[in-house]
């Protein structure tokens, strides 16, 4: 499947809303991210349209946007492509699960964040 831009920007916000849902972005955490999208989407995607994605990781956060905004950024953009969401959802589930692992300690709200992600990602399919 072909990605577009506009699902790989709803995954950078996705990525974005998990790794800032603790109020603070760890450097592993991020590590972790650009590991797990390289396996999930292989180097080809990644380096053609893969930078869209860090793209909003920036945007995000030298906005200082919280999870929230960032969250409703990332359903959004998925709402646009559902051929492709439908597609690449149990990837996103796998790669948020992996960044989560980044940190040794997966705090409540990155918990929560996780959850409601698997709640409304299976309503949009």
């Amino acid at each position: 499947m072909v990605y577009t831009k506009n699902f790989y920007s709803g995954m950078g916000s996705l990525i974005y809303a998990l790794v800032c849902a603790d109020g603070k972005i760890d450097s592993a955490e991020v590590e972790q991210v650009a590991q797990s999208l390289l396996k999930e989407f292989g180097d080809r995607d990644m380096s053609s349209k893969g930078s869209t994605t860090f793209a909003e990781l920036s945007r995000l956060q030298q906005l200082k946007a919280d999870s929230e905004t960032a969250y409703s950024e990332a359903m959004e953009a998925f709402a646009k492509v559902p051929t492709e969401y439908a597609h690449a959802r149990p990837k996103l589930l796998n790669i948020l699960e992996k960044v989560s692992l980044a940190d040794k300690v997966l705090s409540q709200d990155e918990r929560n964040l996780i959850h409601r992600f698997r709640q409304d990602s299976a309503a949009l399919n």
